[in-house]
């Protein structure tokens, strides 16, 4: 939704013809600097789509005062397995076969292996590409823990690394041995992750 009393275009890119900065303008009518092309290419898809303006009217656009720094745009390609969240929601997702997983709860959230420093922020643009999935907020290894489909676990002690992947008549998770790191690269899935 476009602010009608922001000087330039919400959700598009400017530049001012004597300095080479590029400001992506947000849905709340302020701006937000792109620190690199790899960053400005989450967002946009030539720079052909940077528009021009004035010194002024760029000036005149406060500075986002909840993002230090420009999160991840709707292209970007987190990979399964990624943990995102907007420096405007307080939720955490998981990021599986195009749903996100929200994890409610911190044990949920230590179950899993993971830490805070996995997170990263992307747009509220990006997230709403992605379908809502259940929350998963009790501990993996505890009763009626919801344990999403698609998910990659590795046990204690053993290198392998398994896919979960709901079986359609039983509807039991069963898991599926990844066979090489190639395979888990080709499907998307993030290695980063334990």
């Amino acid at each position: 939704q476009a602010e009608t009393s922001c000087a330039l275009d919400t959700q598009r890119a400017y530049k001012t013809p004597s300095k080479s900065s590029v400001y992506y303008i947000t849905q709340d009518c302020t701006k937000q600097r792109f620190p690199n092309a790899r960053l400005f290419f989450t967002y946009f898809n030539a720079w052909s789509q940077v528009k021009s303006t004035t010194q002024s009217n760029i000036n005149n656009i406060p500075i986002d005062p909840v993002v230090g720094r420009t999160p991840q745009g709707p292209n970007y390609n987190a990979g399964h397995g990624a943990l995102v969240k907007s420096p405007y929601q307080a939720e955490t997702y998981l990021l599986l076969q195009g749903k996100k997983y929200w994890i409610t709860t911190e044990a949920a959230f230590a179950s899993m292996g993971l830490t805070f420093d996995m997170v990263e922020d992307v747009s509220v643009e990006f997230l709403e590409k992605y379908d809502t999935a259940e929350n998963i907020s009790i501990p993996l290894d505890q009763a009626n823990a919801t344990i999403p489909s698609f998910l990659a676990i590795k046990y204690n002690g053993d290198p392998k690394i398994y896919i979960l992947v709901k079986d359609p008549q039983t509807q039991v998770e069963k898991k599926h041995h990844v066979t090489n790191e190639q395979v888990f690269y080709d499907l998307n899935y993030r290695i980063d992750r334990p």
